[in-house]
């Protein structure tokens, strides 16, 4: 068959490898293939606009929490030209295949788990139903039915696939041109909440398997020498395993693989299990440039720990954030405080934790019951789960500590877990703070990082001395409904807002105090493409300048930009539009009643937005508006009680109550589950 154009879809932060493993499968058999970005809603006119022309597109749904962008995109797609396939992959799309095929018609099939050898075959073979039942991991409808074909053991020799397509421009961290990449698939762990090892369950195979040195030498060489990377961030999930003895092995074959190509003066950013920070492992790893670490600290109890079935000790975590600072690496870590069995007393432990290590950059979050993980199951079996395929929440058992999650999801999501919010930035500051301590010897540098320090210790202390507050408040109230808990949230409210945005105001002038200070010491411009400057006796370049001036260098649709980086955890969404009426989805299930799919679900010719549901005089749109850190209006009678309404707005997931016309389709009994933990 000849050659075929596919049109790779998918969010383009830390440089998606999945999609660019993908492209580069596709161009290794001969096809042409195309990244698209699709960060966010609006870049969905741009996508389908570039879909022209090619014949095949693949969206890439590895986040639950954006499930219904991608599908309001595919329906673009498909309407645009309905007979081209659209597909889809990732962790997502992989374990909710049946729920999503049998209920989208935009979408034509679904590529499961690792999707290099199952897409090539699809461009070789094309979409045809004499095709389809002989390529393997592959899911897609045929009529009113949903046909699979077994789904592919998992790949042993990770080095057999072709390196990811690098095309794009280089990003700068601080000046530092940088890359992502991956030196393993799967995870040695088995966590409850996990939608990786959900996935890695599905096909047969060891879950966890890592390339050789010699392979991600051979492509950091490249990288190094080629486009002058000298920062590797690594997404590996476990890019140390439970063993000492087979660390150090591998760490000692990685270092002299290195030396061989001529690479020094590197900056590592790794993940890692906090059991696994051995001290003798990480002072070697600091010795070979390990600048960060994001640490898998989860919970602070062993109650918090069994409830998301995280198999350390509290004292695990305490001792790796411990080691970190004494060695001088920075570490991030994320507290999973509202999990399923929460109650006030854990949440305070945790709060006492962050407290404690409040010198590193943290967030909080709520524990997500993503689709097919045994948390989802569990919480289905015990009756406690709302929502759908789409997206699913739960109640928490303690009455109090829910209300508090369902409360904090309110008031801090601006702050917490918006794109671009302020944690988000302080995280991302941290980063460049570790880059610079890496990069550049220089006492301005030191004053910097500790501009950026003080900084992000404000940020901390307000948040936990905030959040410490509301959970006193729903301690203390007799309900959601309670006046006096009302004029408290008020209050916090106010101050949360008035703080958050006086610390955004300072850290975006630290931030423009760096982006003035490194371009001198790298050769650039200081305007907004950062180009090469000629070069000036009187400016003392970094040691890695010349590596700056190579990223340039790479070709003229390459280039160079500069990049705020995100941090190495997950956010969540923001509020979605998808019927693009005004209306936030969340705000139209539990405030106007409206549904979110249908721009005028009366049919009155007014789209809904625009109606006033509770006959106030003002239209919903500004009602929402005016809502601000609330982001729903108050819900207008009739509906449920107060007491059940009050905050359902969840974390990291789109709206997760069914609207009141639909009826929840009963789930089907879970499977057990399949596969012990190779932890």
């Amino acid at each position: 068959m000849s050659p075929i154009r596919v049109l790779l879809v998918g969010p383009a932060y830390e440089e998606n490898l999945s999609i660019r493993y993908l492209s580069a499968a596709l161009r290794a058999a001969g096809h042409v293939a195309e990244l698209a970005r699709f960060n966010q809603a609006d870049d969905g006119g741009a996508v389908v606009a570039r879909a022209r022309g090619f014949d095949l597109v693949g969206l890439s749904m590895a986040f639950q929490v954006r499930a219904r962008e991608f599908l309001a995109l595919a329906r673009e797609l498909k309407a645009e030209r309905p007979d081209r396939p659209v597909i889809a992959g990732g962790h997502y799309a992989s374990c909710a295949a049946d729920e999503l095929l049998a209920r989208h018609p935009e979408l034509d099939g679904i590529v499961l788990h690792e999707g290099e050898q199952t897409l090539v075959e699809i461009a070789d073979r094309g979409w045809t139903p004499a095709a389809l039942p002989t390529i393997g991991g592959l899911a897609w409808r045929d009529g009113d039915a949903v046909r699979r074909t077994p789904v592919r053991p998992l790949l042993e020799d990770l080095d057999s696939l072709p390196t990811p397509d690098r095309r794009g421009p280089v990003s700068l961290f601080a000046g530092v041109p940088s890359a992502y990449m991956l030196g393993s698939r799967g995870c040695v762990g088995g966590c409850d909440y996990c939608c990786i090892m959900t996935l890695h369950r599905l096909a047969s195979g060891r879950r966890f398997r890592q390339r050789s040195p010699e392979a991600i030498a051979d492509e950091m060489a490249a990288l190094y020498h080629d486009r002058g990377i000298r920062q590797f961030i690594f997404h590996d999930d476990n890019f140390l395993v439970p063993r000492v003895a087979a660390n150090h092995r591998r760490l000692a074959e990685l270092e002299r693989a290195w030396s061989d190509r001529g690479m020094t003066d590197l900056g590592l950013v790794i993940k890692c299990r906090p059991p696994d920070a051995e001290r003798s492992v990480f002072e070697r790893l600091r010795d070979l440039g390990l600048l960060r670490v994001f640490l898998g600290v989860e919970s602070s109890t062993e109650a918090g720990l069994a409830s998301i079935g995280r198999r350390q000790s509290p004292a695990d975590s305490a001792r790796a954030l411990e080691l970190c600072a004494e060695l001088g690496i920075s570490a991030q870590y994320t507290m999973m405080t509202f999990h399923p069995e929460a109650t006030l007393d854990t949440v305070r432990a945790d709060l006492e934790f962050m407290r404690t290590y409040e010198d590193f950059a943290l967030n909080f979050c709520r524990t997500e019951a993503y689709a097919g993980t045994p948390i989802e199951r569990r919480m289905i079996e015990a009756g406690r789960a709302r929502g759908d395929y789409l997206a699913r929440a739960y109640d928490i058992a303690d009455p109090r500590a829910d209300l508090a999650s369902r409360l904090a999801a309110r008031l801090f999501y601006d702050r917490c877990w918006s794109m671009g919010g302020l944690v988000e930035r302080a995280i991302g500051l941290d980063h460049l703070s570790a880059v610079v301590r890496r990069f550049y010897d220089e006492t301005e540098a030191d004053l910097i990082r500790a501009r950026i320090r003080s900084w992000r210790l404000s940020v901390n202390r307000e948040l936990t001395g905030l959040l410490s507050e509301l959970v006193d408040a729903a301690a203390d109230a007799a309900g959601a409904a309670d006046p006096q808990l009302q004029a408290r949230l008020a209050e916090l409210a106010t101050r949360e807002r008035t703080g958050r945005e006086a610390l955004l105001v300072e850290g975006a002038a630290i931030r423009a105090a760096l982006d003035r200070w490194f371009p001198e010491r790298v050769g650039l411009r200081r305007d907004p493409e950062l180009r090469p400057a000629p070069p000036r006796a009187s400016v003392r370049l970094a040691r890695h300048a010349a590596a700056v001036l190579l990223a340039f260098s790479v070709g003229a649709t390459m280039g160079c930009r500069s990049c705020e980086p995100r941090g190495v955890c997950e956010y969540a969404a923001p509020p979605m539009d998808t019927d693009s009426d005004g209306l936030n989805d969340d705000c139209e299930r539990d405030s106007f009643l409206t549904d979110p799919n249908k721009r005028d679900t009366d049919g009155d010719g007014v789209p809904d937005g625009q109606e006033d549901h509770d006959g106030d005089g003002i239209d919903n749109a500004t009602e929402q508006q005016q809502a601000g850190v609330w982001a729903c209006p108050d819900p207008a009678p009739p509906i449920k009680p107060v007491e059940e309404d009050w905050g359902i707005c969840e974390y990291a997931a789109p709206p997760l109550e069914p609207h009141p016309a639909e009826t929840p389709s009963k789930p089907e009994a879970p499977e057990k589950d399949r596969g012990a933990s190779e932890e």
